[in-house]
């Protein structure tokens, strides 16, 4: 049930603050409550928040795409009218990512998909400040080469 929300006068920004981290909170109990059993893993809580917290129509940054596991997951909630940006610095991972999102999350919802071959150290090309609504980052090796072979520090 939605809730009415009045803001003191002249709270400004500080309360807009808390009244957005009380709705965090909030969708954080519900993604939890509404699973069955406990937790699996990291990437099965992330999933849970994004889809309690994604629309249609939303902007996603995979700030570490790899071949795309959350990229897909995030094309699939955003929808075709949504924008996910897709980021690694192995451009044959973003390859991978590409087909993943089409197969997984199908063509329409691929439309979404904006892939640069860069590291997260900057925002990716035509995203606007403070307009994506989830942004992931799943840390860990290079994707298309052998687990011992890390991303370097400077990605």
């Amino acid at each position: 049930p939605q809730q009415e929300c009045t803001l003191p006068a002249g709270s400004g920004t500080l309360a807009m603050r808390r009244l957005m981290r009380s709705l965090l909170v909030t969708r954080l109990a519900r993604a939890l409550s509404s699973r069955a059993g406990p937790l699996q893993s990291h990437l099965s809580l992330a999933h849970s928040l994004w889809r309690a917290t994604l629309q249609q129509g939303d902007i996603a940054v995979d700030a570490t795409a790899g071949v795309g596991h959350d990229a897909s997951v995030l094309a699939s909630l955003v929808g075709p009218s949504g924008t996910v940006h897709a980021l690694d610095v192995d451009a044959a991972a973003l390859e991978a990512c590409t087909q993943r999102v089409r197969d997984e999350a199908g063509e329409t919802n691929a439309a979404c998909l904006r892939i640069s071959a860069q590291s997260h150290a900057a925002p990716p090309p035509g995203l606007a400040p403070r307009s994506a609504t989830v942004v992931a980052f799943n840390l860990g090796f290079l994707p298309t080469r052998a687990r011992s072979d890390a991303a370097p520090p400077t990605t």
